[in-house]
């Protein structure tokens, strides 16, 4: 997941370790964020968010455009396969 924290951190001066710290999760926690190999809990992005002094919206903005489109495309045909399995392992 894209998102800004790393931009809106380094604007404020405050490094990974102090924003861990306000947000009350590990410095790992937001390396990951930051990266983006990790997608927060909401719980978890209103916490970085308060740190930053900043908004959920500001922080992680809503996916658009191409991969907004198929990501939200995929889910479904995941669930159908899901359903296919299920009701081909109950016919056995």
């Amino acid at each position: 997941m894209k998102n800004n924290v790393e931009r809106l951190r380094e604007a404020q001066s405050i490094s990974q370790s102090d924003l861990a710290k306000a947000a009350g999760v590990s410095r790992q926690s937001i390396h990951a964020l930051e990266r983006g190999a990790h997608e927060p809990r909401l719980t978890l992005a209103y916490r970085v968010a308060s740190a930053l002094n900043s908004t959920v919206e500001a922080c992680f903005p809503a996916p658009t455009g191409k991969a907004a489109a198929a990501k939200t495309a995929k889910a479904p045909a995941k669930s159908a396969a899901k359903k296919a399995t299920k009701k081909a392992a109950k016919k056995r």
